[in-house]
């Protein structure tokens, strides 16, 4: 499978770990911005006929449409896995 991938998989780490780095980074230097960017990006209620487009393209799947996803829950998620 490795070799019909366009990038090697240890450039897709080395990759994957600058972006989560960089986005902690951000993050932590400006928590406010950080804030309302997850804000417009997942705590907006999405209108059925768009989410049966996204359905059809491939980009979401499952009948039901997800709520408004905050930040604080989120966060309650990930010290859960802790």
């Amino acid at each position: 499978m490795a070799k019909t991938l366009k990038m090697k998989p240890d450039q897709a780490h080395k990759n994957l770990w600058t972006a989560v780095s960089t986005d902690i980074g951000f993050g932590s230097k400006f928590p406010e911005l950080t804030e309302k960017l997850w804000a417009g990006a997942y705590e907006q209620h999405i209108p059925r006929d768009k989410w049966e487009h996204m359905r059809r393209v491939g980009v979401v799947n499952g009948a039901e449409i997800p709520g408004p996803y905050s930040i604080a829950k989120r966060e309650q998620e990930l010290q859960f896995c802790r």
